[in-house]
């Protein structure tokens, strides 16, 4: 899915909206969906998708919740996601009514999931790993690889790291290593 600039902006709006609304009264921000049939920039996001959310304030995460799994409309997954990353992230404290103003927003639009055979088998910058090993399993959005100067090897290992398993965790038969790429949206 290739979001137009209009809808970009649209989708980062509706992320902030999304936590304004839900911080200030507990409710969820209310969208009409004829009003996104009518407008070519808002139609993609009654498609079905996946999407991470990730919050920044001073460049420093605040708060990434997602999904891997495109089971609703694009809308409705950047909403419930943007409140759970200010709010349910227990990694971090939540994000305060007054901090949204200060919110650095990005949106990772995920394409599906593709296991992966052999575990070289990914672009560094191009494409986000996540690894399921019994009950485990951790994600690694592509732009963290970027972000951190990873290598390939590097970047398989805080893989394992996120999933709570041993570093080379990824090396295992019985571990499953999927890729996917993601559009970022971010203001």
């Amino acid at each position: 899915m290739f979001l137009s600039e209009v809808s970009k902006s649209i989708v980062l709006n509706l992320a902030r909206d999304a936590i304004k609304e839900f911080l200030s009264s507990g409710n969820y921000l209310e969208i009409v969906e004829s009003d996104f049939i009518e407008d070519e920039d808002k139609k993609c996001l009654l498609e079905k998708g996946a999407c991470f959310v990730s919050l920044y304030i001073s460049d420093e995460l605040r708060g990434c919740v997602g999904t891997v799994i495109a089971s609703d409309k694009l809308y409705k997954n950047i909403i419930r996601y943007a409140i759970y990353a200010a709010t349910e992230d227990d990694r971090f404290d939540g994000v305060s009514i007054g901090e949204v103003g200060e919110l650095k927003i990005e949106i990772s639009i995920l394409t599906p999931m593709i296991l992966i055979e052999n575990f070289d088998d990914f672009e560094i910058g191009e494409d986000g790993l996540m690894i399921e090993l019994g009950s485990s399993s951790g994600l690694l959005l592509p732009q963290v690889a970027t972000k951190w100067g990873l290598s390939k090897q590097e970047f398989l290992e805080q893989l394992c790291v996120k999933a709570g398993i041993d570093k080379g965790g990824y090396k295992g038969k019985a571990s499953k290593l999927f890729k996917f790429s993601a559009e970022i949206v971010t203001l």
